[in-house]
């Protein structure tokens, strides 16, 4: 299995809160229990990333997408693509990261708010400090939106050595 395709599946698992092998519109509930604004809006961002995987992938139309299935849909949907033109749904999720991350509203994210954005999610500062690294493309000391879509798109697409840990940190395990 590419190295692409485990990080898909290490997100699936994140977004299958119930366990049954399957996202569907039951994980959407248990996803939105979020508090504050900040975490309301990357719910309803990983909730519109869940629908819009479910209407990607659904092969057999039974309303939810198996793992299989998701696998699929990366293929299909992602192979080939640049940051640009991924699925919206996945653009959009990156995008709320962004603003979630970017909490003084500047446009850019220093490697201290990243850090501070990774601890609060339970990852250490060693691994934040290490995906800032690979995250800030041309080495100004900031990540910018496009820095972060351009990891979504290196998530879903390269063959190994793309960051992970500031998507996966999205979704509660």
């Amino acid at each position: 299995m590419g190295a692409y395709k485990e990080r898909a599946m290490s997100l699936f698992m994140r977004l299958d809160k119930n366990h049954d092998g399957n996202i569907d519109p039951a994980d959407l509930g248990i996803l939105a229990r979020g508090t504050g604004d900040q975490r309301s809006d990357l719910a309803r961002s990983t909730g519109q990333l869940v629908q819009g995987f479910i209407q990607d992938a659904d092969r057999n139309k039974d309303s939810r997408a198996s793992l299989d299935e998701l696998a699929a849909c990366v293929d299909k949907s992602m192979a080939g693509t640049t940051p640009e033109t991924l699925p919206t749904y996945v653009r959009d999720f990156a995008s709320t990261l962004f603003v979630v991350m970017d909490t003084d509203k500047s446009g850019k994210v220093d490697k201290a708010g990243f850090e501070a954005y990774l601890k609060a999610q339970g990852t250490s500062v060693d691994v934040a400090g290490r995906e800032f690294e690979m995250l800030d493309r041309d080495h100004d000391g900031f990540l910018t939106r496009d820095d972060i879509q351009g990891a979504a798109h290196a998530f879903f697409t390269a063959p190994d050595g793309a960051p992970a840990f500031w998507l996966l940190a999205a979704v509660p395990a």
